[in-house]
């Protein structure tokens, strides 16, 4: 089995998004007095942090953008990449839908023999 052979990096992945929202105000104002204007925090402000985690030799990498896209993903990919002293990285991943872009299949080939992503089934509780 793959994950069982000495040979392979196993690393895991998952990403989480932040997203700022405005806040709702609730207050109470004289009749004689106009309402007041409040200016609120954006509420586009999306941030995606992405964590690498080695099991075997408890390795973290983190990182974080403030968009989410599948270039980026590959930029990621490559930062930590195959420097591993001749071993195949095992990726494993959730099923987001960027994780099976177009855009990364070209990477994905030109790596082929020094990277692999095993994805976890829809659902998975792991």
């Amino acid at each position: 089995m793959v994950l069982k052979s000495p040979g392979n990096d196993i690393w895991y992945e998952d990403e989480c998004h932040f997203q700022q929202h405005g806040t709702r105000c609730r207050m109470w104002v004289p009749p004689e007095e106009e309402d007041p204007i409040i200016q609120h925090a954006p509420t586009r402000k999306v941030w995606l942090c992405s964590e690498l985690y080695q099991p075997l030799r408890d390795n973290w990498l983190q990182w974080m953008q403030p968009y989410l896209m599948p270039k980026p993903f590959i930029v990621f990919k490559e930062s930590f990449e195959i420097k591993k002293r001749g071993k195949k990285t095992i990726l494993i991943l959730d099923n987001a839908r960027y994780h099976h872009a177009i855009m990364i299949q070209p990477w994905l080939n030109k790596n082929k023999g020094k990277i692999q992503l095993l994805f976890l089934p829809p659902y998975s509780r792991i």
